[in-house]
């Protein structure tokens, strides 16, 4: 067994602001928390997860065995440590987190870390799959579908042969989300698509056989409405134009509308049936599923300057998120250093911003990792000075671009992409590299 060291914390002392900045209001870290050993964190793999005042961590960007670590919000203090327990395995949820240990999956109170007990058995074939805002996970184990009961308790409430009903679903390819009421299995291979369960029993509702079987390079994300259930399936940036956003029944599965979708970058859905996405050829789409049509489209091609050809444009959108009112996103390659943002309803350019000497952090994150947060009216973004090594929170007014705040640099000599920020509690939180970085926001 790996001896680990003990973690450090520490505050950073903010510095002086550059002359252009004081106008600008400081944004005080409140606590930095460093993992304790050079490793990689990352939320997108599922290593990082807030509840209530405590934050679970995780390394999981490899297949060995990892400590979890509790880290309090407020004082970023390390409130237990438990494992190390198998990396990519472990699944974390707000009363409890499972985690694979020896021939068992054990549960373990997220609170304090004790050991709730065995939840079932653990083979080569067993996978944690998600877990639903009550706290019930679901297992892959063997051809079965495991659903524990919710809460801190561990016991399995039903089981079902999860191959009979959605078949072609397989352990390591399968994803759950708990929506409605109801669990939503997206999976590849042969015979890909979407499934619809009973999330109290597991019996199956319907399917839906995907017209992109056996392509490897589909992704598949499932979002809803009250009436309706959306299904993303759209190629990586090696196949960006295959794809597609389907709206099916939610009562019975029947597909009602259909809209190409080269790539889903930032793909976000409002309570009129709207999406807003970003694809891989640097367009960004706002289309009503209902009607089956667009509204607006924004190329940011229309940004390049200089000889950019066609085929080096994919992955250009390299940020993409929304807010009730706005778009936002930073065009890789055309425009890495201008925070863009966009009119939801029309598609307008509202405003863009260019922070003196420093990139957007987040053009080679994984999408599901580069955001804008926005709170208060304040739009917040990393930003990165790579020749000095070195990362910022950067505060913008949301109606005006203008820049309202920053936090002191971050050091990082690994020079690695900030993931976040996320919101938790009225404080906004990042990964940078092994280190969890915790701030107070503006106003």
């Amino acid at each position: 067994m790996r001896k680990i060291a003990l973690p450090t914390i520490f505050i950073l002392t903010l510095m002086a602001a550059p002359a252009h900045m004081l106008s600008a209001v400081p944004i005080n870290i409140r606590w930095i928390f460093t993992w304790p050993t050079d490793t990689h964190l990352s939320r997108a793999s599922g290593g990082l997860h807030f509840a209530g005042e405590t934050i679970l961590l995780q390394s999981q960007e490899s297949p060995d065995v990892d400590p979890v670590i509790a880290v309090n919000t407020r004082t970023g203090r390390v409130q237990y440590q438990r494992g190390p327990y198998a990396s990519m395995r472990t699944v974390f949820g707000d009363e409890k987190f499972l985690a694979p240990v020896g021939s068992h999956i054990r549960a373990f109170a997220t609170r304090d870390g004790r050991d709730l007990g065995v939840v079932s058995a653990w083979t080569e074939r067993t996978r944690i799959l998600a877990r639903d805002a009550r706290d019930a996970f679901y297992i892959f184990s063997d051809g079965q579908l495991l659903c524990t009961a919710p809460g801190n308790n561990p016991t399995i409430v039903w089981s079902v042969p999860i191959e009979r009903s959605c078949p072609g679903a397989r352990e390591y390819d399968t994803t759950v989300d708990s929506i409605n009421g109801r669990l939503y299995l997206t999976y590849g291979g042969a015979q890909s698509g979407l499934c619809a369960l009973n999330r109290g029993t597991g019996a199956l509702l319907w399917n839906y056989t995907s017209i992109y079987r056996d392509n490897m390079d589909i992704r598949r994300r499932v979002l809803a409405t009250p009436s309706h259930i959306v299904l993303a399936e759209t190629g990586g940036p090696t196949s960006r134009s295959v794809g597609m956003i389907t709206m099916m029944d939610f009562a019975d599965g029947r597909v009602l509308a259909s809209y190409p979708a080269q790539g889903s970058i930032g793909l976000s859905l409002d309570d009129r049936e709207r999406v807003v996405f970003g694809d891989y050829s640097g367009r960004i789409f706002n289309a009503d599923l209902k009607a089956g049509r667009g509204i607006w489209y924004y190329s940011s091609f229309n940004l390049a300057t200089g000889d950019i050809y066609p085929d080096d444009i994919s992955m250009q959108v390299s940020l993409l998120s929304t807010d009730a009112e706005r778009v936002y996103f930073v065009a890789e390659l055309t425009n890495q250093n201008e925070l863009v943002a966009l009119d939801r309803e029309n598609g307008n350019t509202l405003w863009r911003f260019r922070p003196q000497d420093l990139r957007a952090a987040h053009v080679h994150a994984a999408p599901e990792e580069a955001r804008t947060v926005t709170l208060n009216g304040i739009v917040y973004s990393f930003w990165s000075n790579h020749r000095r090594a070195q990362h910022m929170l950067i505060g913008v007014d949301a109606h005006t671009g203008k820049e309202v705040g920053r936090s002191a640099p971050i050091p990082d000599l690994q020079v690695d992409e900030p993931h976040g920020p996320y919101l938790h509690d009225g404080a906004l939180y990042a990964l940078i590299h092994n280190r969890l970085v915790s701030f107070a926001p503006l106003r």
